[in-house]
């Protein structure tokens, strides 16, 4: 007698097709909704080793003309995708990079992601997570056509939740550490939430016991990702640590929440067209308080441009190089922390702006989108609705992580919760306010898998005997 087929290829009753099928339906109209996402400049540091470069400001090509040869980069998920991409078409002799096949295999692995998640048993855990999940498409579908990090995070954040339910009910590991160790990669700002992963582990060995090598093989391939994105992008040092001291220590205590504006774009210029006026409101007890309120860009990168040009005296560059250094060290992690021990207020100000910041910002990021490929009217509703909803993200972040903190069921699930709630003050003891909705992108897009997490409780018998016939 032949053996039965695996329960994930049989096929689903009527009301798992239905609602799976609601769910697919919903992702591929947001999807082809959405034009290409247009390039800010950071595609630089995947495009090129892939063996092109995506001019800055233009939305995403159909195709690119591979004019340099392609070099394996191992500097995040989407280096590594786009990089082998890149290497194996010029290794069979061809030197054009087609984007749509691209943006068809995310879409494809995310849809894949949502048939297996919205089949599942509809307890109250995977209606939030589905829910939230196309709040998440709403607002930020176009990411699946760009070379973003987010692009990745995107696709894989429903396989990632189906992960989690199959390593929290059935202790399988397979799928979860593959997502995740793609999800972690894809940014360097994604290391914060490796400790919810770290955490959903560390309660399968409390649980199940720490016998099982394949559970110590998933932690072991996450630390190794979080080693690797410790030492990446060290070009983003200066500009993090500059931004972290002036940027975030300065907007907090000028309180930029109450700001007549909405977004970093809006913001950026603001406090450059006001900062005469808000300059005096320091006190000059604080290291360097004439430069409080500037962002790296363009206040220390003039400086370091001072220093590097070949037009400028040897004085002129000693002075600006010797004033970059002693402003960037002011955001060194023990400068920073001993800046804040020295000053309370700063800290009060900082934690009391950063969270009205989240929930009065509009994170529909219009830089990095082309527009909406709809009839007039159609686009027109679906734009309003993108814009009510980005108006009332940071709203949905805090309230559903609340909503899922008070129905945690262990310390492991609220430790996950609380810990997330800290994810807008990671983003700018990071990097200031400096493009905040941006930053908050990649922790909204995460939000799924982090309610996943929080909301799913173990089974109460330890000696769990995972199925045969499930995913792995």
């Amino acid at each position: 007698m032949c053996p039965a087929p695996p329960q994930w290829l049989r096929l689903p009753s009527k009301k798992n097709w239905l609602g799976a099928s609601v769910w697919i339906a919903i992702a591929v109209v947001l999807w082809f909704s959405e034009g290409p996402s247009v390039n800010t400049g950071d595609w630089d540091r995947v495009t090129v080793p892939a063996g092109f470069l995506a001019p800055a400001w233009e939305p995403m090509q159909t195709q690119y003309a591979l004019g340099t040869p392609a070099k394996i980069a191992n500097n995040s998920s989407m280096g590594v995708m786009l990089s082998t991409i890149g290497w194996i078409i010029q290794g069979a002799g061809q030197t054009t990079l087609l984007t749509r096949p691209i943006f068809f295999a995310l879409a494809l692995v995310m849809v894949l992601g949502i048939f297996f998640l919205a089949r599942q048993k509809n307890n109250s855990s995977d209606i939030l997570v589905l829910s939230v999940f196309f709040l998440v498409l709403l607002c930020y579908a176009v990411y699946l056509k760009s070379f973003y990090g987010e692009a990745l995070v995107l696709a894989l954040a429903p396989m990632l939740c189906v992960g989690i339910r199959r390593l929290v009910l059935e202790n399988k590991a397979l799928l979860f550490t593959l997502s995740a160790v793609v999800v972690l990669y894809a940014k360097q700002q994604m290391i914060f939430v490796a400790p919810v992963i770290l955490i959903l582990l560390l309660r399968n060995m409390w649980l199940y016991g720490a016998a099982n090598p394949k559970l110590w093989a998933s932690l072991l391939c996450i630390i190794s990702v979080c080693a690797m994105l410790f030492g990446a992008h060290p070009e983003n040092k200066a500009p993090n640590q500059y931004n972290r001291y002036f940027n975030g220590v300065g907007w907090s205590l000028l309180q930029s929440s109450n700001w007549p504006a909405q977004r970093f774009e809006e913001r950026h210029p603001y406090f450059y067209q006001h900062q005469h006026q808000l300059k005096t409101l320091f006190s000059d007890a604080l290291p360097h308080y004439n430069y409080l309120g500037t962002s790296y860009l363009p206040t220390a990168s003039t400086l370091l441009d001072t220093a590097r040009n070949s037009e400028s005296t040897e004085a002129q560059k000693k002075q600006a190089k010797d004033l970059f250094d002693q402003l960037v060290v002011q955001g060194r992690p023990d400068v920073y922390l001993f800046t804040l021990v020295q000053h309370p207020v700063i800290l009060w100000q900082l934690v009391k702006n950063t969270y009205l910041t989240l929930v009065r910002s509009h994170y529909v990021v219009d830089y990095t989108r082309s527009g909406l490929r709809l009839t007039p009217a159609v686009a027109q509703v679906l734009g309003n609705a993108q814009t009510l909803l980005a108006r009332m993200f940071g709203w949905i972040f805090i309230v559903t992580l609340l909503i899922a903190l008070v129905y945690c069921r262990s310390l492991f699930s609220a430790a996950i919760a609380v810990w997330m709630l800290l994810a807008p003050l990671a983003v700018v003891a990071g990097d200031g306010y400096f493009e905040f909705e941006k930053h908050m992108t990649a922790f909204f897009i995460f939000l799924p898998c982090a309610l996943m997490a929080v909301i799913l409780s173990a089974p109460q018998s330890s000696a769990v005997s995972p199925s045969e016939n499930s995913l792995p």
